[in-house]
């Protein structure tokens, strides 16, 4: 069956998980074998609230000139996330993006751009997996550290 929604990809059943992409089922195979839960497509994020217009604004809607009078609100969602030690990873897997895709992910970037505790990786292949799964590798260790650092911090801090 083809997916219209995603260019040239291959819905593909895992553990029960029906996947848009052979892509999105990969990674999440790959990820749970590595020890990551990955969540799927869990939640619509919302990066643009509706609006009223106060210009006058027309739209060209089956031939005719249609008066717009509001924006309508605007959801991404992402192919999945990982959470660890108040960190949340958001992963985006594409393979062949739409027209779309960039206006939505960017809209979704300026919504998290102030968080600190928050990471977005954009995977295009199959390879790229490798190098996020490196990436929060090196992270999960970083965090412990940090952690038992500031844990060692604190005990000396209320010791002294």
């Amino acid at each position: 069956m083809e997916n219209k929604k995603i260019r040239n990809a291959t819905p593909t059943i895992v553990n029960g998980i029906q996947f848009k992409s052979r892509l999105e089922a990969t990674f999440f195979f790959i990820m749970h074998k590595k020890g990551f839960i990955f969540v799927y497509e869990k939640e619509a994020i919302v990066t643009f609230l509706e609006r009223k217009l106060k210009c006058t604004a027309f739209v060209l809607r089956k031939d005719k000139l249609v008066q717009k009078t509001k924006l309508s609100q605007r959801c991404y969602t992402p192919d999945g996330y990982l959470e660890y030690k108040g960190k949340v990873i958001y992963v985006e897997l594409k393979g062949y993006p739409n027209d779309s895709y960039t206006i939505r992910r960017d809209l979704f970037l300026n919504k998290i751009a102030d968080d600190t505790n928050v990471y977005f990786f954009e995977i295009k292949r199959a390879e790229h997996i490798t190098y996020l799964i490196n990436f929060l590798t090196n992270l999960k260790k970083i965090l412990n550290i940090l952690c038992s650092i500031s844990h060692k911090i604190f005990i000396y801090l209320v010791s002294n």
